[in-house]
């Protein structure tokens, strides 16, 4: 378990957590010769925007979708992955079924959330297959990464980013 927690610590330490980003504000703020009362008011905005973005009604509905799907997808994709790809896709699943129970449990703990959704990032994004089912019409590049501003291409056609159409500007 202590292996688990130092993996996950090591992982972590490439995504800042609140602490680190009051740190950062901190230093920018002096920086920039800004004084305490507004720092107050920017973290007060930096951690108004991580609870929205964060809000239940915004993210249990599709966190749940997931979860549901997942061991199915796991059960029918198990023997076409490597040992450790299904062994990091059950943690993934995991940290799903965690980010469920907070939302249940304790939905407004915006550094739990933002901590667990950075885990589940850490084993990569969510299958495509699930994703798809969930947003079909969400298009996703070769990585599975979703493509969320495609650029229309000279022909009509909608460009995903992956190098294949042609460039509009002038």
């Amino acid at each position: 378990d202590d292996d688990n927690n130092n993996n996950n610590n090591e992982n972590n330490n490439t995504h800042p957590d609140l602490s680190e980003l009051d740190d950062m504000m901190k230093e920018l703020a002096q920086q920039m010769n800004i004084d305490g009362n507004d720092l107050d008011q920017n973290n007060a905005f930096v951690d108004g925007m991580m609870q929205q973005l964060l809000a239940k009604e915004l993210m249990y509905e599709p966190m749940k979708q997931v979860a549901e799907k997942f061991p199915q997808w796991l059960q029918t994709k198990q023997h076409e992955l490597t040992q450790k790809e299904y062994d990091d896709r059950c943690k993934q699943y995991e940290c799903f079924q965690e980010l469920l129970h907070v939302y249940d449990t304790d939905p407004t703990n915006s550094e739990l959330l933002l901590d667990l959704m950075t885990q589940v990032q850490d084993y990569g994004q969510p299958p495509p297959e699930i994703v798809r089912e969930i947003a079909p019409d969400l298009q996703l590049d070769e990585n599975g990464d979703p493509i969320l501003f495609p650029m229309p291409s000279s022909t009509g056609a909608t460009d995903t980013g992956s190098g294949g159409g042609d460039c509009v500007m002038m």
